[in-house]
């Protein structure tokens, strides 16, 4: 039995597992920080901002507690020697909430692909449904590649523009934070966000390749599959 309609569904959450796995891997790989502020300095770019000197590691320190707090669910702990108000706290809380979400949908769309995947088994009485001749891991990989390549595209040619418009749409209100007040935002160059949301996209594009080399291999299955059974065929047909 052909499910046409679940088929459609194990896609859509094959893309929102895919992209959700890549912001979240990205989001808590510490190293992708520690390897930008050492090569950005740091130190001069938060005193050129706040007359103030930080080392490397006040810097790595107050970025683990803000991790640990807005990605991991921490409790909050402050940022170290840096300081922030109330403002600068409710943008951390909207950002906590922000992958509360991601990591609730992307659990969930995982837990429900898994299952689609187990009812789609090669064995099971219900099967996916083909689109084109191709498996739904085809488009699973396919839509993602070509949508993250584009917005890739954009962001690299302006990625600020882009990050002001993110920050409109997703956050409750446009923070206009005094970095003076609030200066973990010194230790957050835009820079290192653009460097983030590069390689968000590369891990969706690998993923996304992985699943279109997956429908390769499960389609070029199929045909040996095929050719098998007729030769079998022909076989017992010529010893009749």
């Amino acid at each position: 039995m052909k499910l046409k309609g679940l088929t459609i569904i194990q896609i859509i959450l094959g893309i929102i597992s895919i992209i959700g796995i890549s912001i979240l891997l990205t989001s808590v790989s510490n190293f992708i920080y520690y390897i930008f502020i050492n090569n950005f300095n740091i130190e001069e770019y938060f005193f050129n901002n706040t007359v103030k000197s930080i080392t490397l590691d006040e810097a790595k320190e107050a970025y683990n507690l803000l991790i640990d707090y807005v990605i991991l669910g921490s409790e909050f702990k402050g940022l170290g020697v840096l300081k922030y108000n109330d403002l600068g706290l409710s943008h951390l809380d909207d950002v906590r909430n922000l992958y509360f979400n991601i990591k609730l949908v992307t659990v969930f769309s995982i837990g429900i692909f898994s299952i689609l995947c187990v009812l789609f088994k090669k064995d099971s009485m219900f099967s996916y449904s083909k689109f084109n001749n191709k498996t739904p891991y085809f488009y699973i990989g396919l839509i993602p590649l070509i949508f993250v390549s584009i917005i890739l595209l954009i962001g690299i040619m302006d990625f600020n523009t882009l990050f002001d418009l993110f920050h409109k749409v997703v956050f409750k209100s446009n923070f206009a934070m005094n970095t003076t007040e609030n200066e973990y935002i010194n230790i957050l160059p835009s820079q290192y966000f653009m460097i983030m949301f590069i390689v968000i996209g590369v891990l969706v594009i690998l993923f996304s390749s992985l699943f279109i080399v997956l429908d390769y291999l499960i389609i070029r299955k199929e045909i040996k599959g095929m050719s098998k059974v007729k030769q079998d065929i022909l076989g017992k047909i010529s010893d009749i």
